[in-house]
Protein backbone atom coordinates (compact mmCIF):
# COMPACT_ATOMS: atom_id res chain seq x y z
CA UNK A 1 0.00 0.00 0.00
CA UNK A 2 2.75 2.33 1.17
CA UNK A 3 4.07 2.00 -2.52
CA UNK A 4 0.98 2.78 -4.22
CA UNK A 5 0.63 5.59 -2.38
CA UNK A 6 3.41 7.42 -2.54
CA UNK A 7 3.54 6.50 -6.57
CA UNK A 8 2.35 9.92 -7.69
CA UNK A 9 4.70 11.41 -5.47
CA UNK A 10 3.47 11.97 -1.85
CA UNK A 11 1.42 10.41 0.50
CA UNK A 12 -1.95 11.91 0.97
CA UNK A 13 -3.74 11.91 4.35
CA UNK A 14 -7.19 10.04 2.56
CA UNK A 15 -4.36 7.20 1.46
CA UNK A 16 -2.90 6.98 5.52
CA UNK A 17 -6.60 6.79 6.64
CA UNK A 18 -7.25 4.22 4.37
CA UNK A 19 -4.26 2.05 5.77
CA UNK A 20 -5.69 2.74 9.07
CA UNK A 21 -8.97 1.47 7.51
CA UNK A 22 -7.01 -1.80 6.44
CA UNK A 23 -5.52 -2.49 9.37
CA UNK A 24 -9.38 -1.88 11.30
CA UNK A 25 -10.71 -4.32 8.92
CA UNK A 26 -8.00 -7.36 9.27
CA UNK A 27 -8.95 -6.39 13.06
CA UNK A 28 -5.15 -6.12 13.60
CA UNK A 29 -3.83 -6.24 17.22
CA UNK A 30 -0.70 -3.87 18.38
CA UNK A 31 2.33 -5.83 17.38
CA UNK A 32 0.93 -6.50 13.84
CA UNK A 33 -0.27 -2.85 12.95
CA UNK A 34 3.25 -1.95 13.98
CA UNK A 35 4.64 -4.60 11.73
CA UNK A 36 1.98 -2.94 8.95
CA UNK A 37 3.00 0.63 9.54
CA UNK A 38 6.40 -0.53 9.09
CA UNK A 39 5.62 -2.49 5.72
CA UNK A 40 3.97 0.62 4.43
CA UNK A 41 7.03 3.09 5.09
CA UNK A 42 8.82 0.12 3.21
CA UNK A 43 6.67 0.31 0.34
CA UNK A 44 7.25 4.10 0.62
CA UNK A 45 11.28 4.39 -0.47
CA UNK A 46 12.69 4.83 -3.10
CA UNK A 47 14.26 1.54 -3.49
CA UNK A 48 11.45 -0.61 -2.65
CA UNK A 49 11.74 -3.41 -5.09
CA UNK A 50 7.96 -4.16 -5.99
CA UNK A 51 9.04 -6.92 -8.56
CA UNK A 52 10.52 -9.04 -5.21
CA UNK A 53 7.67 -7.95 -2.76
CA UNK A 54 5.08 -9.06 -5.79
CA UNK A 55 6.66 -12.59 -6.36
CA UNK A 56 6.95 -13.13 -2.25
CA UNK A 57 3.40 -12.40 -2.06
CA UNK A 58 2.00 -14.73 -5.30
CA UNK A 59 4.18 -17.29 -3.38
CA UNK A 60 2.68 -17.11 -0.03
CA UNK A 61 -1.05 -16.61 -2.23
CA UNK A 62 -0.46 -19.74 -4.26
CA UNK A 63 -3.71 -21.94 -4.20
CA UNK A 64 -5.08 -19.52 -2.20
CA UNK A 65 -7.62 -16.93 -4.74
CA UNK A 66 -8.79 -15.54 -1.88
CA UNK A 67 -5.62 -14.13 -0.39
CA UNK A 68 -4.57 -12.89 -3.55
CA UNK A 69 -7.82 -11.31 -4.10
CA UNK A 70 -7.95 -9.68 -0.47
CA UNK A 71 -4.66 -8.57 -1.30
CA UNK A 72 -5.26 -6.45 -4.68
CA UNK A 73 -8.40 -5.45 -2.95
CA UNK A 74 -6.30 -3.53 0.17
CA UNK A 75 -3.49 -2.31 -2.74
CA UNK A 76 -7.49 -0.86 -4.54
CA UNK A 77 -7.95 0.77 -1.30
CA UNK A 78 -4.30 2.48 -1.21
CA UNK A 79 -5.30 3.94 -4.84
CA UNK A 80 -8.48 4.68 -5.12
CA UNK A 81 -7.78 7.10 -1.87
CA UNK A 82 -5.18 8.74 -3.65
CA UNK A 83 -6.07 9.82 -7.09
CA UNK A 84 -9.59 7.32 -8.95
CA UNK A 85 -6.69 5.06 -10.45
CA UNK A 86 -5.30 7.34 -12.50
CA UNK A 87 -1.33 7.50 -13.79
CA UNK A 88 1.13 5.14 -11.98
CA UNK A 89 -0.80 4.02 -9.61
CA UNK A 90 -3.27 2.17 -12.21
CA UNK A 91 0.15 0.77 -13.68
CA UNK A 92 1.32 -0.41 -10.52
CA UNK A 93 -1.99 -2.42 -10.04
CA UNK A 94 -2.04 -3.77 -13.02
CA UNK A 95 1.74 -4.85 -12.62
CA UNK A 96 0.73 -6.07 -8.97
CA UNK A 97 -2.09 -8.06 -10.53
CA UNK A 98 -0.16 -9.34 -13.65
CA UNK A 99 2.91 -10.97 -11.04
CA UNK A 100 0.26 -12.05 -9.16
CA UNK A 101 -1.39 -14.29 -12.29
CA UNK A 102 -4.57 -12.00 -12.26
CA UNK A 103 -5.85 -12.42 -15.66
CA UNK A 104 -6.28 -8.66 -17.07
CA UNK A 105 -10.02 -8.75 -17.51
CA UNK A 106 -10.60 -9.98 -13.26
CA UNK A 107 -8.28 -7.44 -12.63
CA UNK A 108 -10.88 -4.73 -14.43
CA UNK A 109 -13.72 -6.43 -12.64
Amino acid sequence: MGCVAKSDGRVSEDEISAARQAMDMLRLDEPQRQSAIAAYTRGKASEFDLDATVRRVAGLCRGRPDLRGMFLQLQLLAALAGNDLRGRPRELLQKTAAGLGVPGLEFMR
